[in-house]
């Protein structure tokens, strides 16, 4: 993995995604393909993205889902 600071916020380029058994190619089969403007751009599921996130065990990702979970919680 390769974490950059871009002019937009954080980056992280992941090469083998974490709780992904087939990797990328499971990704672009479980996701849907979004317009957005002029671009057409493949968009994973919150429940795929929670099932990485919690795959990976790092902190910023535990946070990350901390967060998903409060917001939850806020809506009901």
């Amino acid at each position: 993995m390769i974490h950059l600071v871009t002019k937009f916020g954080l980056l992280d380029l992941v090469f083998a995604p974490e709780g992904s058994e087939d990797g990328f190619n499971e990704l672009i089969r479980e996701s849907q393909k979004l317009q957005l403007g002029k671009q057409s751009v493949r968009v994973i599921s919150v429940d795929t993205w929670e099932r990485l996130k919690t795959a990976t065990k790092r902190d910023k990702d535990i946070y990350h889902l901390l967060l998903l979970a409060r917001h939850r919680n806020e809506r009901e």
